[in-house]
């Protein structure tokens, strides 16, 4: 089988970022990736549905090694290719597609395909990348999936076909960069905020209404004394020095005791 160091560092090689496409990588739509219907069996003159003697292939898929794959959302395979055979082999086409669990004849999607234009030669292993994506309305579910890799021989006289992965695998909702959970847990963090920030509002406006509150009962009330306009005699006594109402005092007695009616009826002093 196919050396597992080997797509180990294959694996490394697409972390760092060092696998690229193919230069003679061209992308087939999905429906013309069936090799009944496309042109490539019509340059294969004899088409063989196994893999060739002495050739293994395999798949990984380094983002979403879990197998769940998120509709809608493009998925990376690395596809090791490993020729034991004593000739070369030429890869030509890969193709994918999702099948209902139980019936892998019964196709559900057929991916976009690629086309490439690679050589392996004897006792050499190749890391080829393939990429597809379910439709982004797939129903989330599990579903088999299939990643064939087509290839002739040296003389490209006869085609063969390797089946790199073929298993149960599952779609999920698409990813929307939405997370529920993150998303309840900020708007709990936000509402607690609020909470907070209104209560505090609440406090500082009861606080200053018995602050005012407080000032207005302990004003001191003085009262003023003023002269009532348009009244004639009424003085303001504020405004009157104590020795002049001394001796406005002593005048006034003795006003009452020069009026005493015993004096009047004598006829005044003698």
């Amino acid at each position: 089988g196919i050396n597992a160091e080997y797509m180990g560092a294959q694996m490394d090689d697409y972390d760092d970022g060092d696998i690229d496409d193919d230069e003679d990588e061209e992308h087939v739509d999905g429906q013309d990736a069936d090799v009944d219907e496309g042109g490539y069996e019509e340059e294969v003159l004899d088409q063989d549905s196994t893999a060739a003697e002495g050739v293994s292939t395999v798949a990984i898929f380094p983002s979403h090694p879990d197998g769940r794959f998120p509709a809608g959302d493009v998925i990376e395979t690395l596809i090791g290719f490993e020729n034991n055979n004593e000739g070369s082999f030429h890869v030509e086409f890969i193709r994918g597609a999702l099948t209902y669990p139980g019936e892998y004849t019964q196709f559900a999607q057929n991916f976009t395909g690629t086309l490439h234009n690679t050589t392996i030669a004897p006792d050499q292993e190749s890391c080829l990348l393939y990429r597809f994506a379910a439709d982004i309305n797939t129903d989330p579910r599990e579903y088999g999936l299939l990643i064939e890799v087509f290839y002739t021989d040296d003389g490209n006289v006869t085609g063969f076909i390797s089946t790199a992965f073929n298993s149960t695998i599952a779609i999920t909702e698409p990813d929307l960069g939405f997370d529920i959970q993150t998303s309840l847990a900020s708007l709990s963090i936000f509402g607690i905020f609020g909470l907070l920030g209104f209560g505090l509002y609440k406090f500082l406006l009861r606080k200053k209404k018995f602050a005012r509150s407080n000032r207005t009962t302990n004003a001191p009330v003085t009262q003023k004394r003023t002269r009532s306009p348009g009244v004639p005699g009424e003085v303001d006594l504020d405004y009157v020095s104590k020795e002049h109402l001394a001796l406005a005092g002593n005048a006034s007695q003795r006003r009452k005791k020069g009026s005493s009616p015993s004096r009047r009826a004598s006829g005044g002093w003698k």
